[in-house]
């Protein structure tokens, strides 16, 4: 994998990674510069000039990126301007270093627009300048606008890639927030309910064998959820086990947790579930029961999961207090919203008569 990456670093047409671009095109410039005709002596030091500075991009591109653009648009000036003089050399040093200029993605479009426009000034000046005909300079013109544009549509492509990048290092850091959101409160949840029963079984029943029986769930939740994020960490980059098993563990959990009465149900016939979907619907549901326990402790919850023809739902019903006119906000009811919005889902939570339902429905 290694030895893969260094390949394509190598062969990369960016002028900041190409090294093996940079190395075979300054080999061409050198056969170019010693088989071309030069009609004057002087000629031969302003090309030297020119070629000393593409030698400095190509050695110091990535190093020193913003005097080596500048060493480049010398280059390309300086061999534009003696185009008209029929220098095979000039003409291959132009229409390397005009396209290449054109493809850096550091400096703004105007810039590079700008930079363009002087030169394609310069060539049609050195063409008229040196005799040659309105044909030939459009001629020429033409040749490198098309290599221009060449240019420019590889530094739209370099552009457009580091936007996908970024969007999908933003996309992969809210994804973890969910995750390690979904399991904390999930487990500190479960965990500050248990130490609350026992400060009470201490402070106002003074009870100390339950309490201390509390003291040992409490550690024992702590332990799974410290197991639940390692999880969740290891499904970021693995397989996650099928739906209703899956439901069925975060279920029993609850009950076992909250010694609440909660019954899973299931509609339709079951079927594979995308991994997507799956950590979607079983993040909502953790979330879901988390809600229940904290708002509506001790009161029945009602988990449905329902296989319809086109798509997958999970209900979350729980007796609670409040009314239609209530409205509830928090990360975790966003969170599930862009979570199920990922896989092309939909989401709505509130009240249902004397019941808070949260109902999240995927594509499947």
């Amino acid at each position: 994998m290694r030895s893969r990456s260094l390949w394509r670093r190598a062969i990369n047409t960016d002028p900041e990674t190409g090294v093996l671009v940079r190395v075979l095109v300054t080999a061409v410039l050198i056969i170019a510069l010693a088989t071309s005709r030069v009609p004057a002596g002087w000629m031969w030091g302003a090309i030297a000039g020119a070629f000393a500075c593409w030698l400095f991009w190509a050695v110091f591109a990535s190093r020193l990126p913003g005097v080596s653009l500048v060493a480049l648009t010398v280059c390309s000036l300086v061999s534009t301007a003696l185009i008209g003089t029929g220098s095979e050399a000039a003409i291959v040093l132009t229409a390397l270093s005009l396209p290449t200029i054109a493809t850096h993605v550091r400096p703004p479009w105007w810039v590079i627009g700008t930079l363009v426009a002087v030169e394609f000034a310069v060539l049609v000046a050195s063409m008229l300048l040196w005799g040659s005909s309105a044909a030939q300079a459009l001629a020429l013109l033409g040749l490198m606008a098309v290599l221009t544009l060449v240019g420019a549509q590889r530094r739209m492509y370099r552009i457009a890639q580091d936007e996908r990048a970024q969007f999908a290092a933003l996309d992969e850091r809210a994804r973890i927030a969910r995750e390690m959101h979904d399991v904390l409160a999930h487990s500190l949840g479960a965990l500050s309910v248990q130490l609350e029963v026992a400060e009470a079984l201490l402070s106002e029943k003074n009870d100390p064998v339950k309490a201390l029986e509390r003291v040992r769930q409490s550690r024992r939740l702590a332990v799974e959820g410290l197991a639940e994020a390692r999880r969740a960490v290891a499904a970021l980059r693995s397989d996650v086990p099928p739906l209703p098993e899956a439901m069925a563990i975060l279920v029993e959990s609850y009950r076992r947790d909250h010694q609440a009465k909660i019954r899973l149900g299931t509609q339709g016939q079951p079927r594979s579930v995308s991994a997507p979907a799956t950590v979607s619907l079983l993040a909502t549901a953790r979330e879901a029961l988390t809600n229940a326990a904290k708002h509506a402790p001790n009161t029945p919850v009602d988990v449905m999961l329902d296989y319809g023809p086109d798509a997958v739902s999970l209900r979350v019903t729980n007796a609670a207090q409040g009314g239609p006119e209530e409205e509830i906000t928090g990360y975790g009811l966003s969170g599930m919203r862009e979570r199920i919005a990922l896989v092309g889902g939909t989401l709505t939570a509130g009240y249902n008569a004397t019941s808070w339902r949260v109902v999240a429905e995927v594509p499947e």
